[in-house]
């Protein structure tokens, strides 16, 4: 039926040991995660850093709950992960439930992350 709910799309990812479950945003939700981004007149995020955490705050979720595991308190934590890390697993998970490829959106936007990675 049109404009039934139905179980979201999910996927399971396992990081550092344990399993998280990141969920497909709703229209809303992935509006949300758009704008945290600060989109360009093509739709690219300009902040793509501010976008990832956005999308695992609002779409990672502990597994068979609905508790998120993340809260707007901890976005700041999170930008101060290390790249390459638990942040970037679980944003690509959730920006590929919308239909995006993280990776490719990564190299067009306006302030990609930064490599932390030492020589």
């Amino acid at each position: 039926m049109l404009g039934a709910a139905r179980k979201r799309t999910c996927k399971v990812v396992e990081v550092d040991g344990r399993q998280v479950e990141v969920r497909k945003p709703t229209v809303k939700t992935r509006g949300e995660i758009v704008a945290a981004g600060k989109p360009d007149a093509k739709g690219v995020p300009s902040d793509f850093s501010a976008f990832q955490v956005e999308a695992v705050v609002k779409c990672c979720y502990v597994p068979g709950t609905d508790e998120r595991l993340f809260n707007r308190a901890d976005a700041e934590l999170l930008l101060d992960t290390e790249c390459d890390g638990m942040v970037d697993e679980l944003s690509a998970a959730a920006i590929g439930l919308m239909g995006v490829d993280a990776e490719a959106l990564k190299k067009t936007s306006a302030t990609p992350p930064s490599d932390n990675s030492s020589s």
